[in-house]
């Protein structure tokens, strides 16, 4: 079903590169710890793409510390940097002595084909032999974002000589010559993946998939460039005397200071939703950070404060994941959903983890870390359509309810778009790590006074139609 699915637990998950999760166009991968395997995730659905169950390595040791994946095989690298070669047809596993890789290399996956680094070099392969591709890769294992992207079916890679464009065919072209990247952070990726920032710490190129653009930053020094889910762009700019909060807008190519207003806090996200344009950033010290949804314009000339929320959690880990109408908030140890007003609802029995937050967003599903009482930390899968709760165009009509009080204490009244009661639909309650608690057949109301207090996910189903909202038992 589309309800929120608790996948495994963080403790069994083996992080690469410090990362739980690794992210290509379509698919997210991680590594179970024990038994050793390497999966992918579609939705709720788990793929095992390498069962390294017997697999031991270097000093004894079944750590896996890179690892691409395609069609065909898994290329992995061991505790000491030995590339082994998974065959999924036969299920084998084989050294690769003839590939050659060091500490802060990459492995990576494009258009079913696997590439590695070595020493500033690029390479593909077959699992047999290395091919060249690139002489002068500027890539490192050592970057956030792995010194490489991929972006709009294409692969864009930093080199000497420019930024270097590779398509689905295996052809190559420079997008900017004689420009100077950044080892640290080489892109700075718009959350729709419809337009990137790259360059070093002053000089900047925008590109969205058709043309470049050049900018310079007023103070660089930066190296905290953020993406929103709006082709808007932040940069925390530093010189030896002053700090100041820049943006940068892909739609519109203008470049300026946000208001003094916003100096003081730090971005979470930018978005646009029926037309109008919203910001969410945060203050404050921990344990005591404050969160603030700001409505404003593309220019952030207009700024009025819509909602204030005090104490939020532990938000060093703090990300916005955003599907059509709906949005996710990871606030530290705190989550919320979005509702069609921008009001963001705490999910009362779930709990970020203060760590790391795991957020990803892939056509609609959102998958994070977060902790349940009985369960602990675990990696968690949520399709954010599921909370598009009252789109008539994507629900039939006599699904288009009404559920109040929420909050509720006893009981759940449902109505009708035309005020009349729900009845005689078959009704579904769940946990946000996916189990059912409780079914049966509405008559107007729902008695729930029996469940502990928290957030749950109430799911009308009518033939093959379905539709799910979201409540808080007092």
């Amino acid at each position: 079903d589309n309800s929120l699915q608790s996948i495994i637990s963080q403790d069994n998950i083996q992080p690469v590169n410090y990362e739980p999760l690794k992210v290509d166009i379509e698919r997210v991968f991680f590594v179970q710890d024990e038994p050793k395997k390497i999966m992918s995730l579609q939705g709720n659905e788990i793929i095992v793409e390498a069962d390294l169950t017997n697999f031991q390595g270097s000093f004894f040791s079944n750590e896996v510390r890179e690892y691409g994946v395609n069609s065909k095989m898994v290329l992995f690298s061991d505790f000491d940097n030995k590339l082994y070669k998974y065959d999924k047809l036969n299920s084998s596993i084989s050294q690769l002595d003839n590939h050659d890789f060091g500490f802060d290399d990459l492995i990576f996956s494009f258009n079913d084909q696997i590439y590695y680094s070595n020493n500033f070099e690029l390479f593909s392969t077959d699992g047999n032999n290395p091919n060249m591709v690139l002489n002068d890769f500027l890539g490192s294992g050592l970057s956030p974002n792995g010194g490489y992207l991929l972006f709009q079916n294409k692969l864009l890679i930093p080199t000497e000589d420019g930024l270097v464009q590779i398509d689905q065919d295996g052809l190559k072209q420079n997008l900017a010559s004689d420009f100077e990247f950044d080892l640290v952070q080489q892109f700075v990726v718009d959350k729709n993946r419809e337009s990137f920032i790259s360059g070093n710490r002053t000089q900047k190129l925008y590109y969205d998939g058709e043309s470049v653009y050049h900018f310079e930053l007023l103070n660089g020094g930066d190296y905290t460039g953020k993406g929103s889910f709006a082709n808007m762009f932040f940069f925390n700019e530093a010189n030896s005397t002053m700090q100041t909060k820049t943006f940068f807008n892909g739609r519109t190519k203008e470049y300026g200071i946000l208001p003094e207003e916003l100096q003081e806090l730090v971005v979470v996200d930018f978005f646009v939703k029926n037309d109008e344009s919203f910001l969410i950033v945060k203050s404050g010290f921990n344990p005591f950070d404050k969160l603030y949804v700001y409505k404003t314009d593309d220019s952030f000339e207009e700024l009025e404060l819509l909602k204030e929320y005090l104490d939020v959690g532990w938000l060093n880990g703090t990300a916005y994941a955003q599907f059509d109408d709906s949005g996710f908030l990871y606030s530290g140890d705190l989550l919320f959903l979005m509702n069609d007003e921008n009001e963001f609802k705490l999910i009362e029995n779930l709990k970020g983890s203060i760590t790391r937050s795991g957020v990803v967003e892939r056509n609609g599903e959102v998958y994070f870390l977060a902790n349940d009482s009985n369960s602990g930390t675990q990696l968690y899968t949520m399709s954010l359509d599921f909370f598009n709760q009252d789109d008539p165009e994507e629900n039939s009509p006599s699904l288009n309810y009404k559920l109040f009080p929420n909050p509720v204490h006893h009981t759940i009244a449902l109505e009708n778009p035309d005020g009349s009661a729900v009845m005689q639909k078959i009704y579904s309650i769940f946990e946000f790590n996916g189990l059912m608690i409780d079914s049966g057949i509405c008559d107007g109301f729902i008695d729930i006074s029996a469940l502990q207090p928290g957030s749950y996910i109430l799911q009308i189903d009518e033939g093959e139609s379905s539709t799910s909202k979201m409540f808080v038992k007092n």
